[in-house]
């Protein structure tokens, strides 16, 4: 029986805890802002409700600990905990990001082609310059990755006029795309792109994914885009890249190291645009929703919805 829930949330905890509480009356809630308060509350847990960077090595200590509900899709930090997972289920949020994320990719990938980092440096020195600006419509928007997040970019990629491909594990077909494409065929793919956008999860399979051949391979004047994990781009083989322009522009969301460290490359490069990880912001609602359903899942001796296979990593 789940009795006891920890949540950790070092921006908004207590609305979380608050919105649980009403929810399950029931529940005993610590909350945790930061790492020293989760030593001190998760040896006493039945369930953790936590954002993604929990700090992992404090699972040790987590002696009644049975289930883990994440408030984001990645699990790779989970899946590769130190000491194991020791039958803990994990549980992930899912369906709540898509639109949020493709919001973000057309945001930033509209200011490049529109040009509105020259105009703010133009208009900051009262510089009239004119120039023409990029169209998206006609260009090929390559999808590495296409799952919810992935198939929302495309389709806000087809609404404005450009052609679609994917790159998955296997070939398949897709609502939306031309064509999906395996991973195997992923140098043929870039080769096609003008836009790459990157949201496939961590494994072991896509760790290092993008490195000096991918972006050799793709067209100079493409951008490169990444919203799903960091560590699938080899940031130096990328960096170098940006220095030939090849892409001649990144925009990205996600870092192997977060908080990007303040020498990167990375924030000083003309050519990047660098975010901290806001694009797939958690609504505490739906976070709330997820977990009560499968709380209530648990409590029915049901399956639970959304469930990381440790083995794939998600």
């Amino acid at each position: 029986m789940i009795s006891t829930v920890l949540i950790y949330h070092p921006e908004d905890g207590a609305r979380i805890a608050e919105l649980l509480g009403r929810r399950q009356p029931e529940l005993t809630i610590y909350l945790a802002t930061h790492a020293d308060q989760v030593a001190t509350h998760l040896p006493y847990a039945d369930a953790l409700l936590t954002k993604s960077n929990f700090p992992i090595d404090t699972l040790v200590s987590a002696r009644r600990l049975r289930w883990i509900q994440l408030m984001a899709a990645g699990a790779d930090r989970f899946t590769a905990a130190p000491h194991g997972l020791r039958g803990i289920r994990v549980t992930r949020l899912v369906g709540t990001f898509g639109l949020r994320i493709a919001e973000y990719v057309f945001a930033y990938l509209l200011a490049v082609h529109q040009g509105i980092p020259r105009v703010l440096q133009q208009q900051a020195e009262r510089r009239w310059a004119s120039f023409h600006p990029e169209f998206l419509r006609g260009k090929t928007l390559l999808l590495v990755g296409v799952g919810q997040v992935g198939q929302a970019i495309g389709a806000l990629g087809g609404a404005f006029g450009m052609e679609v491909l994917g790159i998955a594990r296997r070939q398949r077909n897709a609502k939306g795309l031309v064509s999906v494409l395996p991973t195997a065929r992923l140098g043929e793919a870039l080769r096609l792109a003008d836009v790459v956008a990157l949201s496939v999860p961590l494994t072991a399979t896509t760790r290092g994914m993008f490195g000096v051949a991918e972006f050799e391979a793709m067209r100079p004047g493409s951008i490169f885009i990444n919203v799903g994990r960091g560590a699938v781009v080899q940031e130096e083989a990328l960096i170098e890249g940006l220095r030939r322009y090849q892409p001649a522009w990144a925009i990205l969301d996600v870092f192997a190291q977060e908080p990007l460290p303040g020498d990167s490359l990375l924030w000083r490069l003309p050519n990047a645009i660098a975010t901290p990880h806001l694009a797939g912001h958690t609504v505490p609602e739906e976070a709330i929703d997820a977990f009560c359903d499968n709380l209530a899942r648990l409590r029915a001796g049901r399956r639970l919805r959304h469930v990381v296979n440790v083995k794939r990593g998600y």
